[in-house]
Order: structure tokens, then sequence, then C-alpha cells
């Protein structure tokens, strides 16, 4: 199954973290280095729900109506809509997990992405799990097709305890709740 949104405006309202600064940076700069005229694939990787989608909506806001992202949400996979991503310049592709099967004949829809993203003269950036990247990159040498790959590390407990009190200073109310005295 496939999603594609090109409308990311109501992304932009939202909070962007501060967890993966360093990391959104260099996406960044790559992403103006590919629309400088050298284009680039663009692997981010880590583990589940460690923040991807924080360093994604980003990119959308940065680059308004120019970006179109893909959300790969199992396999198998219909890639068409890969071939039919109108004037974007940048094309997400998340969960880029869902491209292979351990099993035989498991890398066709793989295979066909790979075909697809050799052919666009796009700036392709896609989302990995961390177990997905280090298998094929073992198996189907997966990182030379991405020469910036930018992997989320584990933050540590102190990083996170900021990250999170940062967040509540602006959105945490009390709600001062006085008992009822019973009759």
């Amino acid at each position: 199954m496939v999603s594609m949104e090109q409308d990311n405006s109501w992304v932009c309202n939202l909070p962007i973290s501060t967890v993966w600064s360093q990391e959104t940076d260099q996406l960044l700069h790559a992403i103006d280095e590919g629309l400088s005229g050298k284009i680039h694939n663009i692997a981010l990787i880590s583990e589940f729900m460690a923040g991807r989608d924080d360093i994604v909506s980003k990119v959308a806001c940065n680059h308004p109506g120019r970006t179109v992202k893909i959300t790969l949400t199992s396999y198998p996979i219909d890639l068409s809509i890969l071939t039919d991503t109108g004037d974007a310049d940048i094309i997400i592709v998340e969960n880029c997990q869902f491209l292979y099967r351990r099993m035989i004949g498991g890398f066709h829809a793989l295979d066909s992405f790979i075909r697809i993203l050799c052919q666009k003269d796009k700036i392709w950036i896609t989302t990995w799990n961390v177990h997905a990247w280090r298998y094929l990159h073992a198996v189907k040498d997966i990182g030379s097709l991405f020469p910036i790959q930018i992997i989320l590390r584990e933050k540590s407990n102190q990083d996170l305890q900021d990250f999170i009190l940062s967040q509540q200073a602006s959105s945490v109310f009390y709600i001062i709740d006085t008992p009822v005295p019973r009759r």
C-alpha cells in the first residue's frame, strides 16, 4: 500500500524538534547542493519511532511546492506512483523497508525502485529502518546508491530529557481540581 502527499502546509504549523538539529542541517545542506545541480540520493536511517518524521517535515516546510512525500505502508507495493511525481524536485519516500522481503524473489520491488531512482533526475530522500538498511547494505550494497547517509543515532537520556522539558514549557497547563464534598 502506498500513499502520496503534495500539500504539506499543515505540517509547517507544528513545532519542529531540536533533537536532530545537526542531522536536519546536514539534510537541508545536501538538498541545497542537489537543487544547485549536484543531484543526490539521500538515505535517512534510524530505529523505529526515532524522529524521522520531524526531519522530513522540515524538508517539506523549507521547500513548499517542490516536495512530494510518498509513504510505503506494506508489501507488496505498486511503484507506479513513483513515476508520476509531477514537477516536484524533491521526492521523499518513507518506510523503504517495505521494498523487500527476505524470501526468494523478495527483491523485485526494491530492484524496480532502484531502476526508477536511477532514471529520474530528482533528489530522492528515503527513510529506512536501521535493521533493513544493515541487511540490504550487506546483501545488495544499497549504500552505493545513496552517497549521503544520515544516521539518527540513539540520544542520551539527558538530551531526551532536555527536549521533553523544552516542549513542555509552552504546552503544559494545569487543572486545579478541588474535591467536591460528599452529601
